[in-house]
């Protein structure tokens, strides 16, 4: 049984389903592929390295010992973006919540203010850490990829609400 509230719906069910798990991992795929792709274009157009950014590994300890070839530095990037699909698809269902949009736009927040300490801790060449036109360009694709995966997950719950 569903209770509408305001601007949100509140759902019995608790637990996500496999399915739900399942397309939350399409929608972190699809919108990690989408983040990777607008940063190697501003990349390449721009010649800010915030394509860069977004693969260097070379600050983790087991990881900075191999170089490593750019499609595992991407499935790395990928991974990352699965567990925080399913991450926040499980907020979404434990909470009995379907503010999915504001729910995906703080859950990635941090992401954008990752680009300092990435930054700092790179040991190859990247995108400065006062170079404002590169953390526009890395904050607006976070946002880019937050509402597309925000989406992604709004369309998946879709048959649980009533929006």
């Amino acid at each position: 049984m569903q209770q509408a509230h305001s601007n949100y719906t509140v759902i019995k069910k608790s637990k996500m389903t496999g399915k739900q798990y399942s397309l939350s991992l399409t929608a972190g795929f699809w919108s990690g592929i989408i983040l990777g792709i607008i940063l190697y274009i501003l990349e390449k157009v721009s010649g800010k390295k915030v394509y860069t950014l977004l693969m260097n590994v070379d600050f983790i300890p087991v990881l900075n010992s191999y170089l490593l070839p750019p499609w595992i530095e991407f499935s790395l990037h990928l991974i990352v973006s699965l567990l925080l699909s399913v991450g926040i698809q499980y907020l979404i269902v434990k909470r009995n919540t379907y503010r999915i949009m504001l729910i995906t736009c703080v859950a990635v927040l941090p992401t954008i203010l990752l680009y300092f300490p990435l930054s700092i801790l790179a040991t190859k060449e990247v995108a400065r850490i006062d170079d404002i036109s590169a953390f526009s360009y890395w904050s607006i694709s976070h946002v880019i990829y937050a509402l597309t995966l925000g989406y992604m997950l709004r369309h998946i719950n879709k048959g649980h609400s009533t929006e």
